[in-house]
């Protein structure tokens, strides 16, 4: 799998693909961010994510920060168990 990453919208739904670390973290936060302050309610499936690291768990937080900025819903599915992980180490596991 290549470094990089694709988002696929279906209504509410986006499934993202690939790799969501360092090297791709800051265009994920650029594309979802726009997604989710767009979008009332978004469901985030990360079931096809391949490799990942503490990048993505930033990236989920700030994405609830925009949402919660917008008064928006966005949920995310299939996260990686490393990243379900890290997020109970560090305490935010409560929403993902």
């Amino acid at each position: 799998m290549s470094d990089s990453f694709a988002i696929e919208q279906t209504g509410e739904r986006c499934l993202i693909t690939g790799v969501l670390d360092f090297t791709t973290a800051s265009q994920a936060l650029d594309n979802l961010g726009e997604l989710v302050a767009s979008n009332a309610q978004l469901q985030l499936d990360f079931s096809q994510v391949g490799r990942c690291n503490s990048a993505a768990l930033a990236l989920l937080i700030e994405l609830r920060a925009i949402a919660r900025q917008q008064g928006h819903q966005v949920s995310f599915t299939d996260v990686p168990d490393g990243i379900r992980q890290l997020a109970k180490v560090c305490q935010v596991d409560d929403f993902i």
